[in-house]
């Protein structure tokens, strides 16, 4: 394998079944970046950006021109499919508690927050969390 392939070679995950019990936070980017900034193979300023995000999932890749260092950072793992854990967890906390999904999406927007789009909540209703429902009864 050459070095190329190592850059773009991303670390496996794993998804925890009980990933809604874990603690969640809401972080400001510009903090976020912040913690990529500098290198923590040779404490020297690096290079770093987001090249992914999709609703709640972010991916940062961070590089560091003076060692060399480099690697992927994700907040989330995924689930099958390479479906970010949280974007089905909010769309099952919407639905499970009842609250308007429109309205709720409009709410998270408003603030800031990176979510799902309507779209998005109600294909993993159909795909997802109905068919829970009707499994469970």
């Amino acid at each position: 394998m050459d070095e190329e392939e190592l850059f773009d070679e991303e670390p496996p995950y794993t998804c925890d079944p009980h990933h809604n019990c874990i603690d969640k936070f809401i972080v400001c980017q510009e903090e976020l970046m912040g913690l990529f900034a500098i290198c923590p193979a040779c404490c020297e300023r690096s290079d770093s950006s987001i090249v992914q995000q999709e609703g709640t999932f972010v991916k940062i890749k961070q590089v560091c021109a003076s060692c060399g260092y480099h690697r992927f950072w994700q907040n989330q793992p995924m689930l099958h499919r390479n479906m970010p854990t949280c974007n089905l967890l909010l769309s099952g906390a919407i639905h499970f508690t009842g609250c308007l999904a429109t309205q709720t999406l409009r709410m998270l927007t408003l603030f800031g927050l990176q979510c799902i789009s309507a779209s998005s909540f109600f294909r993993h209703q159909r795909r997802y969390t109905i068919p829970v429902i009707v499994q469970a009864e």
